[in-house]
């Protein structure tokens, strides 16, 4: 039996060093999702991650590989955030053998290459 569950509450980081793309934050506005917290710096990333029990984390990182994924590491170790267990997921456009491998390494749940 298939229920439909209300989204509206999932909270949301999205990170994208330059500018968060319109069209994956309406794919996630698609699913019901309404709590989107978009950012643009890693500093930025760090903070709102240490100050908010997010339910899943974007990252669409190209050019930020080594700081975001020290970002996961950390997550995963228990050394900021609520929850060394939230859902990060990372969202390439070009993806490389190198970073893909750092991402996975470092505890990424998904690697969606676009």
């Amino acid at each position: 039996m298939y229920h439909e569950h209300n989204l509206a509450e999932v909270q949301v980081a999205l990170f994208s060093p330059f500018y968060v793309s319109p069209d994956i934050r309406n794919a996630i506005q698609s699913t019901g999702i309404k709590r989107i917290n978009a950012l643009d710096l890693v500093e930025l990333f760090h903070c709102a991650v240490d100050e908010t029990n997010f339910d899943i984390i974007i990252l669409e990182a190209e050019e930020q590989v080594k700081p975001t994924s020290k970002h996961v590491c950390d997550i995963r170790q228990g050394r900021y955030g609520d929850n060394p267990y939230v859902v990060v997921n990372v969202a390439t456009w070009k993806p490389k053998d190198e970073a893909i491998r750092t991402y996975v390494d470092f505890g990424v749940d998904d690697i969606l290459i676009m």
